[in-house]
């Protein structure tokens, strides 16, 4: 079980990362801001979740997701772009990244030993931190 875990956080990881790299593309961002935002999206939501759960921060200890989210922003440019609608792509995504990160933050807090409803909260966290944490420089980004 806990090697499924792991396979959906990182397919989390990916798909968020796209979202964050078509956000970024969206607004016309150069490759670098392109790559943040798309990790900050990935990896935000489950940084701010260790942090409140004083727990080692996941990426630190297993730079494995960190890899996977540079990945996935760098080859999104290549075929997203062909995209007729960006913003229908990036709905899904972040519905597929939001399921995925509910479940595997609010599994970890469990496995922490957090009481279930503090659990549930942190699996809302990690699921939806990163979106937020991503639209604050994508929405103030002008044209």
């Amino acid at each position: 079980m806990e090697d499924f875990i792991y396979t959906l956080s990182m397919i989390g990881i990916a798909v968020f990362a796209i979202s964050g790299a078509l956000a970024a593309m969206r607004k016309e961002m150069d490759p670098f801001g392109l790559v943040v935002i798309a990790i900050v999206t990935a990896m935000g939501g489950g940084t701010v979740r260790d942090i409140i759960l004083d727990t080692p921060v996941y990426w630190v200890q297993d730079p494995t997701s960190l890899y996977i989210a540079i990945a996935a922003a760098a080859i999104t440019p290549f075929w997203g772009r062909y995209l007729e609608s960006r913003m229908t792509v990036l709905i899904w995504a972040d519905a597929c990244g939001l399921a995925l990160f509910a479940v595997t933050g609010t599994e970890k807090a469990l496995a922490l030993g957090a009481a279930p409803a503090i659990a549930v909260t942190m699996g809302v966290m990690t699921a939806a931190a990163g979106g937020v944490i991503r639209d604050i420089p994508v929405s103030s980004t002008h044209l």
